[in-house]
């Protein structure tokens, strides 16, 4: 047997040639796709990584925030009543203490000024609480107020006769908020739609009228969870006490 080295030497540069051309156009940028594809596979688990410590580290602080806005919202809106419901029993003594000096001009004159200055004594008095409301309101994140009164609202609506929340969720519900829901619209939304069902449908406007908190206006119905809604009620409630003691 012998050995062709002229054959055996051409077929060697032959495969030499044809391992540089394949390292070249084949296996380099394969080698360069495959590391370009385990960088953007591992930026990629980075981005998720960051991501998901950035959504508990808000959880958290959300967590923490809702843990104070409770306790917070009763102490200031009581001292806000305090401080009302003294000025108006100020002004009370003030008027009582005018109707006093008038009162020889005939007992019809002075019910009737007494009731001028009562009345006086209630706007006042309403102006007041709703002015020391709003200054209160400044100090609490909004988005955790919002929150916090989200649960009250969606509590009334749960508390609904079925027929009334059946109508409530056919129809185009108007949701009112006292300020902008920011990070908070997507859980305000949820809740809704948690009790409503998940067809109902919202729109949002703000109104700073509310001070703070949020209400539901539909064609069938209204329901409210905001300061102005606990104001005009307490105020409400003082104007019935002094017709009975009267």
């Amino acid at each position: 047997m012998s050995i062709d080295w002229w054959t055996l030497a051409f077929q060697t540069i032959n495969v030499l040639i044809l391992v540089g051309l394949l390292a070249r156009f084949f296996f380099r940028p394969v080698a360069e796709i495959v590391a370009r594809r385990k960088a953007e596979i591992a930026r990629s688990l980075d981005d998720a990584r960051t991501a998901r410590e950035e959504a508990d580290r808000l959880k958290v602080e959300r967590e923490a925030r809702l843990a104070t806005v409770g306790p917070e919202r009763d102490r200031l809106f009581a001292a806000a009543e305090a401080e009302a419901e003294k000025h108006r029993q100020g002004l009370v003594a003030a008027a009582e203490a005018e109707a006093a000096k008038v009162r020889e001009a005939g007992e019809a004159d002075v019910a009737r000024d007494r009731a001028a200055a009562e009345r006086a004594v209630a706007g006042h008095a309403s102006q007041l609480a709703f002015a020391i409301a709003r200054r209160l309101v400044e100090r609490i994140p909004a988005e955790a107020l919002t929150l916090a009164f989200l649960d009250g609202l969606v509590a009334q609506v749960a508390a609904l006769p079925d027929d009334d929340r059946r109508r409530l969720a056919a129809e185009d519900v108007h949701l009112v908020s006292a300020a902008p829901l920011g990070d908070a619209e997507p859980a305000v939304r949820a809740a809704l739609a948690g009790v409503l069902g998940d067809g109902v449908s919202v729109s949002v406007t703000v109104d700073p009228a509310l001070i703070a908190g949020l209400e539901i206006q539909a064609a069938s119905l209204v329901v409210r969870n905001s300061w102005r809604a606990d104001l005009e009620r307490i105020q409400k409630e003082v104007s019935s006490e002094r017709r009975h003691a009267a």
